[in-house]
């Protein structure tokens, strides 16, 4: 390094998905100036403000000097281990069989039945509760179904108030 002589790198920042060719220009060992590389396809020497942004990433005194898993000063070889388990795509499961239809189609029966015929809570913040089916029968047909809104879309509308 030699004081006020300047040096350029060519270099490549991931952005939207796709290599943005830059040049950053440095002295003393710290980038001061980012631009677009003229001869990269990406950026053909124009630059945007993700680019001109870039360089203030690299001066952030709250940065992490060193490697961390879980919160604590590690290695980076334990990093590449990481990165490379989590990278291997591991086999799709095998088809799992039906060991006995006729007891697992009961047991499906039965817990749509009972959500079907049970009183229970879909959300209690909210205060929406589910009804036996037969009772929101009843009660639409007294009522009617509830008129569309201007600003609906095409679906139906499926929450229905039950107190008025």
């Amino acid at each position: 390094m030699v004081p006020g002589k300047f040096l350029t790198y060519a270099t490549v920042m991931a952005l939207g998905g796709a290599g943005q060719g830059l040049l950053v220009k440095s002295t003393m060992g710290r980038p001061i100036k980012v631009d677009g590389n003229p001869r990269h396809p990406t950026s053909a020497g124009g630059s945007d403000p993700f680019m001109q942004a870039s360089i203030l990433s690299l001066y952030d005194p709250d940065r992490s000097q060193a490697v961390l898993h879980f919160g604590k000063i590690s290695a980076w070889e334990v990093w590449h281990t990481a990165m490379i388990e989590a990278l291997v795509q591991p086999e799709p499961p095998s088809p799992r069989l039906q060991v006995n239809p006729a007891v697992e189609l009961e047991q499906m029966l039965t817990t749509e039945a009972r959500g079907l015929n049970g009183y229970g809570w879909v959300d209690r913040r909210a205060g929406v509760v589910r009804i036996p089916i037969e009772r929101s029968i009843a009660i639409l047909a007294r009522r009617g179904l509830p008129p569309k809104r201007a600003d609906a879309n095409t679906t139906l509308d499926t929450q229905i108030l039950l107190h008025r």
